[in-house]
């Protein structure tokens, strides 16, 4: 967000600048971001301009969702782990979960869920400590000093499933955390992400299907 004063008023610019690397950058040729976007920015800042202005009329209500609490069992993933930016998030998956299927498929067995292990979520310096990861069979070894198996142990959970955009999930978690303050719940790492269907597959992002699975105490 730019700030620029003019003669008493704030002016606010908002823009996202994401880097595509190659061979992704082809894509770029194909693609009018500008397009896309224009119609999310020109809503936020007029939200923005009516919550300072004072302007009720035009408040978004966040919606609920449904949070049950469950019993995750023990799971093993195949997984990349690394401390990135959140910008980096989809770059990230793009390039790593291809990669874990093949390590997966060469230690003879078939990668499972495609999954997000979020260990630390940094608001302050937007980055995270996250695991790219497949559910694998607890008995599998990798042979890729790259990669490793990560074996989460059965807990308490709760979960809750989100349809639509991964980077608009936020009323989702927001649902997640008031259920655990209202139920005295403590929670743990990691944050789980599920993704239940493929987006290459599934082209509505209304459809995009995240299960979203807090482990608590």
């Amino acid at each position: 967000f730019d700030l620029e004063e003019i003669n008493g008023h704030t002016r606010v610019r908002w823009q996202i600048d994401i880097a595509t690397p190659r061979p992704r950058n082809i894509l770029n040729l194909f693609s009018n971001m500008d397009k896309k976007m224009a119609n999310d920015f020109a809503l936020g800042l007029q939200h923005l301009k009516n919550a300072i202005e004072g302007n009720t009329t035009a408040s978004i209500t966040a919606k609920t969702y449904n949070v049950q609490p469950f019993n995750f069992p023990s799971t093993s993933f195949g997984a990349y782990r690394e401390k990135i930016t959140w910008e980096s998030i989809p770059v990230f998956y793009s390039t790593w979960l291809p990669r874990i299927a093949s390590v997966i498929v060469k230690a003879n067995t078939s990668p499972g869920i495609p999954t997000g292990l979020y260990y630390v979520w940094d608001e302050v310096n937007k980055e995270t400590d996250m695991a790219a990861a497949f559910e694998i069979p607890a008995d599998t070894r990798l042979n890729n000093d790259s990669f490793q198996v990560i074996t989460i142990a059965g807990s308490k959970a709760v979960y809750t499933d989100y349809y639509g955009a991964y980077d608009k999930s936020m009323d989702a978690y927001a649902s997640i955390d008031k259920y655990l303050a209202e139920n005295n719940l403590k929670q743990k790492a990691p944050v789980i992400e599920q993704y239940m269907n493929d987006p290459m597959q599934v082209k509505d992002t209304s459809k995009w299907h995240t299960k979203i699975i807090f482990l608590v105490e």
